[in-house]
């Protein structure tokens, strides 16, 4: 396959898009049940509720991405895997969940008397059990990535958000209030740990741990495990903020918010930059890598920016679907849509660092990023609203995503074509939102439910209209790779699966 006049691998490229196109699945069909879910509970959990369950899972959202400690990636990106690293990684991994469990519980006592909120505390110390449900099944879970097992992965995922989803809504009918939330969360962190040990086993003998093997994932999944923690921070700080001045409603806001828009674009662009990571991993040319970087960002932004344009243009018309009570929503979807238009480009930038084992440089970049997302924050909570709080860390994560592509940009040496890349989907989304807000206001179906049911296949039109204008190419490559991975036929391995062993 030819992009940008050089020939690239094409059984690589194809069986990344097939990869790419279960992930795609397994996040769609998440994002669906995930949205049905929230309408579901919204009968029963009020904006408070929400708001509790944010103020108790402060700690979690601190330091919940050091769970993993970069052991994943490190596992995805070693060399070889031999049984000794692997049991090195699940001690290391179920070490330091140990400690942050530990930690966490140890503090729930302080959450509860910085927001004033005795249930605080019992929320708190249950949040912090999550750490070692999800430990075990780390080393699995990167294996089968690194394997490209995504289709497995993909319905791991797909069956833990339906049983999470279902224990929820039992919880949520009996009157567990936010309790319902803690559940679905334990029980999506419980259901692919197991899954991952019971499809992808590894050895887990304390005999077979080595200090050599530990040093150096550890050296990595530490700068690694850094970075996730300063971009954590610098996103915490919206909730803590809301919650400590403008109260439970506001931090309600913001919680569904995140959970409605931000949570799922995230675990969708993540995913696919997660098949990314191994694919760039495998390649040693440098021109191979630049023209591998250009096609996940081009892949990535045409999916993910109409999705954040189009659902700022009906975030109006998606609150409609929730009681009245979450009417004062929409904004804060807004903001955060907006937020997001860079998220693929952001994602994608993270996974060339880590291929490169450039762990100590998105550290770096995250101490930087801290202070920006802090004082975005700080801002927003000063002027008052839920909004205005959302619209301080937006204007960070954008920034954000345009600093580490000019990391990325002298690393692969990149040119104009990156800008070729971005621009178009960017501009075809824009248009796209203005056609559907247009089109919603001349038909009187704006802020009805009517609205969205419209709004959704006149976007989706609207974008494939203007795409094939403002980029054809695009679209065509996209087209393509698409046709060659769900046709018949398996195309060669590129990273050879230990678990067909």
């Amino acid at each position: 396959m030819r992009i940008g006049g050089s020939l690239m691998q094409p059984n690589l490229a194809v069986h990344a898009t097939r990869s790419g196109l279960w992930t795609t699945l397994a996040q769609v069909v998440q994002l669906v049940m995930g949205l049905a879910g929230f309408w579901l509970l919204s009968f029963w959990l009020a904006p408070t509720d929400y708001g509790l369950f944010g103020m108790a899972a402060t700690f979690l959202a601190f330091v919940g991405v050091l769970g993993d400690s970069g052991i994943t990636a490190a596992i995805v990106r070693h060399p070889t895997v031999p049984d000794d690293v692997l049991a090195t990684g699940f001690w290391i991994s179920l070490g330091g969940a140990t400690v942050l469990t530990l930690g966490c519980a140890a503090g729930a006592p302080v959450l509860a008397w910085f927001y004033g909120q005795p249930d605080v505390f019992p929320m708190s110390v249950a949040l912090a059990a999550t750490f070692l449900l999800a430990a075990p099944g780390r080393v699995s879970t990167a294996m089968l990535q690194r394997s490209m097992h995504f289709k497995t992965l993909a319905i791991i995922n797909m069956s833990t958000v339906a049983v999470a989803l279902v224990v929820a809504l039992v919880a949520a009918s009996a009157g567990a209030g936010a309790w319902a939330l803690i559940f679905q969360m334990g029980v999506g962190f419980l259901v692919p740990s197991l899954a991952a040990l019971v499809v992808a086993p590894v050895p887990c003998s304390p005999r077979l741990v080595r200090r050599e093997h530990a040093r150096a994932l550890g050296r990595f999944g530490t700068h690694l495990g850094g970075w996730s923690l300063a971009t954590t921070l610098g996103r915490a700080m919206e909730g803590v903020l809301a919650g400590r001045m403008l109260g439970a409603e506001a931090t309600g806001y913001l919680a569904m918010g995140f959970r409605l828009i931000t949570a799922p674009l995230e675990r969708f662009s993540s995913a696919l930059a997660n098949v990314f990571l191994p694919t760039f991993t495998g390649l040693q040319d440098v021109e191979a890598r630049r023209h591998a970087f250009l096609r996940a960002v081009t892949i990535i932004t045409v999916l993910v920016a109409p999705v954040c344009a189009g659902a700022a243009a009906v975030s109006d018309e998606i609150v409609t679907f929730l009681p009245e009570r979450w009417s004062g929503l929409a904004p804060v979807l807004r903001v955060q849509s907006v937020g997001l238009l860079l998220c693929g480009l952001f994602y994608v930038c993270v996974a060339v660092l880590t291929a490169d084992g450039r762990s100590a440089t998105l550290l770096k970049f995250g101490l930087v990023l801290v202070p920006m997302s802090w004082t975005g924050s700080a801002v927003g909570a000063l002027l008052g609203s839920a909004p205005a709080l959302a619209a301080g860390w937006s204007a960070a994560a954008l920034g954000g995503a345009l600093c580490l592509l000019a990391l990325v940009w002298r690393s692969l040496a990149l040119d104009a074509r990156v800008v070729k890349a971005l621009v178009p989907p960017l501009v075809a989304s824009g248009l796209m939102a203005l056609c559907v807000w247009a089109c919603l206001r001349a038909w009187e179906l704006h802020g009805t439910r009517e609205g969205l049911l419209v709004g959704v296949p006149t976007g989706v039109a609207a974008y494939v209209a203007v795409g094939r204008v403002l980029m054809p190419r695009q679209l065509m490559m996209l087209w393509a790779l698409l046709g060659k991975a769900v046709a018949r036929g398996r195309p060669d391995q590129v990273v050879a699966p230990r678990l067909a062993a």
